[in-house]
């Protein structure tokens, strides 16, 4: 039996037909990303150590280290997300819209530096030529997400970069600014 669309609660039917109907869904969808799917994904996670598990045998021997530390962030993760009822998804500034368009292309255009290299090299032989790259690609990243004005969105890609630093010889180049500490949005 096929089912039907959801139907507009009245409330949000009748923004929709004043032009308010963007601010009003994102509220709208924001309480309900934070009261019901957060609680299911940070549920899900007690299950996820089987399924890393079996993903770790497939992984090269060599790269086993840096799947770990981005395995190891995951909860993370789903704790920024889900913060504040995942505000930081749930974006919505002036100009965000357009600038979002373009960010994959602006992201690519920051991590070609470090792409001759990346694939083909170890983590854990990277000198100083490799981690002035990946941080220049980081700085590269925090730039365009504040000019699209989503500054905070660099937390997200500092989760896993924090720690890939911390976990190679790239620690010794790097100097990592201090993180506020990212508090569990238990429901």
């Amino acid at each position: 039996m096929p089912r039907s669309s959801p139907k507009l609660p009245k409330r949000l039917e009748w923004s929709f037909s004043r032009g308010e109907f963007g601010h009003r869904f994102k509220q709208c969808c924001k309480c309900e990303f934070g009261f019901r799917y957060c609680p299911q994904v940070k549920n899900s996670m007690r299950c996820i150590t089987q399924v890393t598990d079996m993903v770790r045998k497939c992984v090269e021997p060599e790269r086993i280290a840096l799947y770990d530390t981005f395995v190891s962030t995951i909860p993370q993760a789903v704790d920024l997300i889900c913060k504040n009822d995942g505000e930081l998804i749930f974006v919505d500034g002036p100009n965000f819209k357009e600038c979002s368009k373009k960010l994959p292309r602006y992201l690519d255009d920051c991590s070609s530096n470090i792409a001759s290299f990346a694939d083909t090299m170890d983590l854990a032989a990277y000198g100083e030529y490799q981690c002035t790259e990946l941080d220049k690609v980081r700085q590269c990243y925090k730039k365009e997400l504040a000019d699209c004005r989503v500054p905070r969105m660099i937390e997200l890609f500092d989760l896993f970069y924090r720690p890939v630093v911390k976990a190679s010889p790239c620690k010794d180049f790097i100097k990592l600014e201090e993180l506020k500490e990212v508090k569990n949005n238990n429901i």
